[in-house]
């Protein structure tokens, strides 16, 4: 809960992908009900009404809209729970001990790196002052 200066930027963090992906679901599903709506409307069920045109394109856009909306939203939803790995029940992390008084008085750092040496990252760690350092099961 406490930002910490610089870290964005020590991590070197990937561009996020989820936007994309919502932007490119949500224009999909959009086009394609607009051109359901304009299909049925044209070829499936004609029906000329007061002499209007049969692709009078003004009436599909409400539903296009909300149709887009709501898969970008389901989308982002999903891809957030694939991008967290959920739904995991139980982390590892959460069954060390002490980790209970992380949040009171006290902080927890798990470091989940692997590529990083277990014998080197306990040194740097070590040097840091800890109360303890123990090794998670993954």
């Amino acid at each position: 809960p406490f930002a910490v200066e610089g870290l964005p930027e020590a991590l070197a963090l990937p561009r996020p992908w989820l936007r994309q992906i919502m932007l490119g679901i949500a224009l999909a599903v959009a086009l394609g009900v607009f051109m359901m709506c304009w299909y049925s409307s044209v070829f499936g069920f004609p029906l000329n009404s007061g002499g209007r045109p049969l692709n009078s394109w003004p009436v599909f856009l409400v539903l296009t809209f909300e149709a887009g909306v709501l898969a970008g939203g389901l989308a982002g939803f999903m891809g957030f729970l694939i991008s967290c790995g959920l739904p995991r029940l139980n982390h590892p992390v959460f069954d060390a001990r002490d980790f209970d008084r992380a949040s009171q008085d006290r902080f927890f750092l798990a470091v989940g790196d692997p590529d990083a040496e277990a014998a080197q990252l306990s040194a740097l760690l070590d040097g840091l002052g800890p109360l303890s350092i123990r090794e998670l099961p993954a």
